[in-house]
């Protein structure tokens, strides 16, 4: 035998360190008359505590440097018992759940104060989209809750129902708008529609298949699987309980801001504006102040442009269509020139009527009020003086 022969073959991993492998066999060997489980737990502790000696001794012998300390280490690590406890080290650990039939809060578009699209581009797409399809829409809505009438929808409208996002986006619009609105059975078929849609994109993920290709597998699922199905349905009544909420918080929302605006309108005419009384305890006090006398103006802006008439408006506003815009009865008061009418509408009208208009009569030109110097706001408080714009001569000049 050559010496090539007689040499070990160096391997690049010591496999004999699994030589004393302890494989599992606690149930087998046990006393037929020893309770099972008490055996088992009787081996195992046995085994525990000989590995915990050994390591002891090894940590114990790994301080020292001397040959023998040495050489007993290595006839340990021999020795060393390998079970499934201790075979493998993990270094690094990661959980993956799968989210079929799971909505992501961070990819939903919950309706909320993120509602509507993203930029000023996708809002005009969108309300395009809605535009085109909105028949097609109305009928998807209809089929909420009808598994068989959905199927047949969404496999022939496909490309524009699974396939677009605008669909998802406008049936969760919906859903909050038919709630605000008091059609909770309409907004509950916009929330079976939604998550239905949602689920059918969840599934296309993990197949890695586009959406449609994935509708009818989808309602195979739902039918043949009961727990599928309780998750689908569990995802709507929350989506649904998720939007009633935001209805109540918008509608409050709504409410406050409205209130909000009508102060505001009631501040912005106060300061524009002299009640009757006030006028008359002012005439008692200076008998020099006048109300201004209205002119017709109408005709007078009719032979001048939309441009010309904005330009000369001091809010921007075209004073013509302001003028048309008005109710009847302010109308009235205008084409008479009766100032004094329009004192006295304004004490017997809805604020909220009145006010909105005689702001845009103001911002148009139609009515406006000498404040003097704006800086001055006792002077403003003083010497309010109320007049309709003098001369239609003015207007046209």
């Amino acid at each position: 035998m050559t010496n090539n022969q007689s040499e070990k073959v160096v391997r690049a991993f010591d496999y004999s360190k699994f030589n004393n492998i302890d494989i599992s066999d606690d149930e087998d060997n046990f006393h037929p008359n020893i309770e099972k489980n008490f055996n088992i737990r009787i081996n195992k502790e046995v085994r525990g505590r000989k590995i915990n000696e050994m390591d002891m001794e090894k940590e114990e012998l790994k301080k020292k440097d001397d040959e023998k300390s040495k050489k007993r280490l290595q006839e340990l690590e021999r020795k060393q018992i390998w079970h499934a406890g201790n075979m493998c080290e993990v270094k690094e650990e990661k959980t993956h759940v799968g989210t079929y039939g799971r909505s992501d809060p961070k990819r939903d578009i919950l309706p909320g104060k993120e509602e509507g699209m993203n930029d000023a581009k996708d809002l005009d797409e969108y309300m395009v989209w809605k535009g085109q399809n909105q028949k097609l829409l109305d009928e998807l809505v209809d089929a909420g809750g009808n598994m068989t009438r959905t199927q047949q929808l969404l496999e022939k409208e496909g490309d524009k129902l699974v396939t677009q996002d605008f669909a998802n986006t406008y049936l969760m619009l919906a859903c909050l708008e038919f709630e605000m609105e008091g059609n909770r059975k309409r907004s509950y078929k916009c929330a079976q529609q939604s998550q239905l849609l949602t689920h059918v994109k969840e599934l296309a993920k993990s197949f890695g298949r586009p959406p449609r290709d994935i509708v009818t597998r989808w309602f195979q699922k739902v039918a043949d699987n009961e727990d599928a199905r309780k998750i689908w349905e569990a995802d709507v009544d929350g989506f649904a309980k998720r939007v009633q909420e935001r209805a109540v918080e918008k509608k409050k929302e709504e409410a406050e801001e409205k209130l909000r605006k009508r102060e505001e309108e009631e501040k912005y005419v106060a300061t524009h504006w002299k009640r009757k009384d006030q006028i008359d305890a002012k005439e008692e006090e200076d008998e020099e102040y006048e109300i201004g006398e209205a002119v017709p103006m109408v005709e007078a802006m009719k032979q001048m442009t939309k441009q010309e008439r904005i330009e000369m408006a001091p809010g921007g506003l075209d004073p013509l269509e302001v003028f048309e815009e008005l109710p009847q009865e302010m109308r009235r008061c205008f084409e008479s020139q009766d100032t004094q009418m329009l004192v006295d509408l304004q004490k017997t009208m809805d604020p909220a009527i009145f006010n909105p208009h005689l702001i845009k009569c103001i911002k148009a030109g139609l009515w406006s009020q000498p404040m003097g110097d704006d800086s001055d706001d006792e002077k403003e408080e003083e010497e309010p003086k109320i007049e309709v714009l003098e001369s239609s001569k003015h207007v046209v000049e």
